[in-house]
């Protein structure tokens, strides 16, 4: 039997799979590397920071592995603000002074009109959006952003339960 590529074993299903519970390891940082351009950039990290949110509960071990309780600091009510942000943070960074990543660095973010970071090209939409970033508005960005500015160039699908969103809103606002 003549040994297949391993495009073709992919292909066919017979490719190995890593476990994972490793596959969070490469993330939405490696979409800034094999993407040139901006939209597949935001694609990529759009694919590959779902593993975050599966894993951030747990010990990393997939859930129903031995040993994995799925729960952890945020307990049974599910993901604290700064584990929910881990699915954020393959775009954005909360540090002053970090740089702009594939989505702008969001230090200092209560109150800050939208579109308004210096450094960072917006899309038109939200750069034309009459928008400050308080409790309300983060909260309804969060749970879907297109229908708060359709048009934006924001690609997140939030798979987070409202009191996570809460925790991610204190989180994203808490003074630093």
């Amino acid at each position: 039997m003549a040994r297949m590529s391993r495009m073709a074993a992919f292909v066919a299903g017979r490719a190995p799979v890593l476990p994972r519970n490793r596959v969070h390891k490469v993330g939405p940082t490696l979409a800034l590397a094999l993407a040139p351009r901006r939209w597949a950039a935001l694609m990529l990290a759009l694919v590959l920071s779902w593993p975050v949110l599966v894993f951030a509960q747990g010990n990393g071990d997939p859930p129903g592995a031995t040993g994995s309780t799925g729960q952890d600091a945020a307990g049974p009510a599910g993901l604290s603000g700064k584990q929910a942000f881990l699915a954020c943070a393959g775009c954005h960074s909360l540090e002053a002074g970090a740089p702009h990543g594939v989505g702008p660095n969001l230090h200092d973010l209560a109150g800050r009109r939208a579109g308004s970071a210096e450094g960072y090209a917006y899309s038109p939409a939200l750069r034309a959006a009459d928008l400050a970033w308080d409790r309300g508005t983060l909260t309804a960005w969060i749970v879907q952003a297109e229908s708060v500015v359709p048009g934006t160039w924001m690609l997140y699908h939030n798979h987070l339960e409202p009191g996570e969103v809460t925790r991610l809103v204190d989180y994203l606002l808490a003074p630093r």
